[in-house]
């Protein structure tokens, strides 16, 4: 079995296994992928109930990686930490320019 991945428009993930976004997908793009597949994204689930809702009934598993725990093991996968590192490096870029 060989696995491969590409950055792609939002229509390639209908044949997609595993979709990796930085936002929740739409209710629109939900429907058009396949049963099963896992989508991997900030879901800020606290207010998305209707679209937590659309994933479960097409089938589709999501993953909330800001629920990622904030432990030292995980800290290379919490997005909260990432996006952080992230900040403070742009910082010091501007700050030196």
């Amino acid at each position: 079995m060989s696995w491969s991945a590409s950055v792609a428009t939002a229509a390639a993930g209908k044949k997609a296994d595993v979709v990796l976004r930085v936002r929740r997908p739409s209710d629109k793009e939900v429907a058009g992928y396949k049963k099963g597949a896992a989508v991997l994204a900030v879901m800020e689930p606290w207010d998305a109930g209707d679209s937590l809702k659309a994933m479960a009934k097409a089938g589709v598993s999501a993953f909330s990686m800001e629920l990622m725990p904030r432990i030292t093991r995980a800290q290379s996968m919490d997005v909260l930490s990432s996006q952080a590192n992230l900040a403070g490096y742009q910082a010091v870029v501007e700050g030196a320019a």
